[in-house]
């Protein structure tokens, strides 16, 4: 899983613009040809995600490539209005109540028996004929 999944808006317009190499307003303007939607903060700031980046690029390399507008737009999917981002406990912050703390604990030392209880491996085994007990 990423650490930050790719639809989170989290980005703010200028990082966009330096992660795409577009000025602030070439981005608000795909913004307002519909072709990039982004999530709006309660203080009514853009907030972009990792696939709003994408996004922007491809829209970049097809500008470059001379496609117009209105071939951008018939070429790409409608945008998706990228998700307001959530915090959510980390695995390590998570409350474990006794029973489930005891199961996590016997899962781990099966685990560890489990290694040390092993099969040898082939080349282990190939090994050990050149290592004969008398």
């Amino acid at each position: 899983m990423d650490p930050v999944p790719r639809d989170m808006a989290v980005l703010t317009i200028g990082i966009v613009s330096q992660l795409t190499g577009l000025s602030v307003r070439m981005i608000r303007y795909y913004e307002d040809l519909g072709l990039v939607v982004s999530f709006r903060t309660s203080g009514d700031q853009r907030r972009y995600s990792i696939n709003d980046v994408a996004r922007f690029l491809l829209i970049k390399d097809m500008i470059a490539q001379e496609y117009t507008i209105a071939q951008i737009r018939k070429a790409l999917h409608p945008p998706v209005v990228p998700t307001q981002p959530t915090v959510q406990p980390t695995p390590t912050e998570q409350e474990l109540n006794d029973r489930e703390l005891l199961e996590d604990i016997r899962e781990q030392l099966r685990n560890r028996k489990e290694r040390m209880t092993r099969e040898p491996t082939l080349i282990e085994g190939q090994l050990s004929q050149f290592f004969r007990k008398k």
